[in-house]
C-alpha cells in the first residue's frame, strides 16, 4: 500500500510541483487556502488555514499521512520585507502548528528552508554554521529551523537555493517564468547582478527528497543546492545558451536585493553539500546541468 504525503499549500508553485513528482511513488493529498488552482492531476484536497490549529488537526486526522510537507509561506524577499508580520505568521507560526500536530500523529514533518538564512558573506556555509540573515524572509525561516530542531524528534529540514520551474498560478512568477515571459513578449527585463545563488529545478528537489525518504533520513538539516553559483542575470544568460534563445532581453542591475541592513556590495549564498551528497548517494548538479534537465523535461512533456 502506498504511503501518504500531505502537502500543506499544494496549490503553491513548490507544492504543486512536488505533488507532481511525489505522486509517481506516493499517494499525494493536500490543502489550499483561498482558491483551488487547476492542477494537472485529480488530487484529494481540502481547504485549510494553517494559522488555525484546529483546522490543521482536522486535516491531519482526516488524511492520516506518513509525511507532511509544509509548502505554505511568503518566499518573496520583497513582500516579506514589506509585511514582516505576515511573513512570520506564514513561515513560522503556521509551520509550527503543522509540526505539532504532525508529531502527535506520528508523521514525518518536512520543512523547506532557504539559503537566505545566511548573511551572504563570501564563504561556504555549513549546516552547523549560525544563521545570520539580512532579510525578513531569511530571519523568519531561520527562526523556524531553530524551533523545529529544538522541539521535534521527527523532522527533516532542507535548505534550498532558488527553486524554479513552471507553476499553475498566474499570481506569482519565479525567475524561470520571468525569463520565459520576457522572451515571449519580446520585452527587456532587469535582473539582479550582484548576488550569487544556486538555482535548482523544483522537480530535481522532488527527486532528491524521494531519495532521502527511501533511505529513512530523519532528524537532520541538510543543504541541497547546485555545485556552482550565479547571479540572476548570469542564470538568464545560461538559460539562453541551453534553450537556444536570445540574450538581448536581459539587462544587469544592482541594488535590487531587499536587505534589512547593508552587508556588502556583492553577496554570495553558498552552501556546503557534502553531507547531502553522502546521504543521498547522488552528486548535486551544476546550474548548466539542472537547466539541461529542465529543457529535456519540458520537451518530453510537450511532445
Amino acid at each position: 500500500m502506498k504511503k501518504t504525503v500531505l502537502i500543506f499549500g499544494m496549490t503553491s508553485f513548490v507544492g504543486s510541483n512536488l505533488a507532481e513528482v511525489l505522486s509517481q511513488k506516493y499517494k499525494v493529498v493536500g490543502t489550499y487556502f483561498t482558491e483551488r488552482e487547476y492542477l494537472p492531476q485529480d488530487y484529494s484536497m481540502v481547504r485549510c488555514d494553517v494559522l488555525n490549529k484546529d483546522e490543521v488537526t482536522k486535516v491531519i486526522q482526516f488524511f492520516r499521512p506518513d509525511y507532511v510537507i509544509y509548502a505554505v509561506g511568503e518566499s518573496s524577499l520583497v513582500k516579506a520585507k514589506l509585511a514582516p508580520k505576515l511573513s512570520e505568521a506564514l513561515n513560522t507560526n503556521g509551520a509550527l502548528n503543522c509540526l505539532t500536530v504532525s508529531e502527535r500523529a506520528g508523521a514525518l514533518f518536512i520543512y523547506l528552508s532557504s539559503a537566505y538564512v545566511f548573511s551572504g558573506e563570501n564563504k561556504l556555509f555549513k549546516e552547523a554554521d549560525t544563521p545570520f540573515s539580512h532579510t525578513a524572509y531569511g530571519t523568519a525561516v531561520s527562526n523556524t529551523e531553530f524551533l523545529i530542531q529544538r522541539s521535534s524528534m521527527h523532522y527533516l529540514i532542507l535548505r534550498c537555493p532558488v527553486l524554479y520551474g513552471l507553476g499553475f498560478s498566474a499570481g506569482k512568477k519565479n525567475i524561470f517564468e520571468i525569463i520565459q515571459e520576457s522572451h515571449f513578449e519580446g520585452r527587456k527585463v532587469k535582473l539582479e547582478n550582484s548576488v550569487e545563488l544556486g538555482f535548482l529545478d523544483i522537480h530535481l528537489l522532488g527527486r532528491f527528497l524521494m531519495a532521502l525518504l527511501d533511505k529513512g533520513v530523519l532528524n537532520r538539516l541538510l543543504q541541497i543546492t547546485t555545485k556552482d553559483y550565479m547571479t540572476m542575470y548570469q542564470f538568464a544568460q545560461k538559460y539562453a545558451d541551453v534553450f537556444g534563445q536570445s540574450k538581448a532581453f536581459f539587462e544587469p542591475a544592482t541594488e535590487l536585493f531587499p536587505q534589512e541592513s547593508k552587508s556588502g556590495n556583492h553577496l554570495c549564498f553558498k552552501m556546503d553539500i557534502s553531507n547531502t551528497e553522502s546521504r543521498i548517494g547522488i552528486m548535486m548538479p551544476t546550474i548548466e546541468e539542472t537547466l539541461e534537465f529542465t529543457c529535456k523535461r519540458l520537451s518530453e512533456k510537450s511532445s
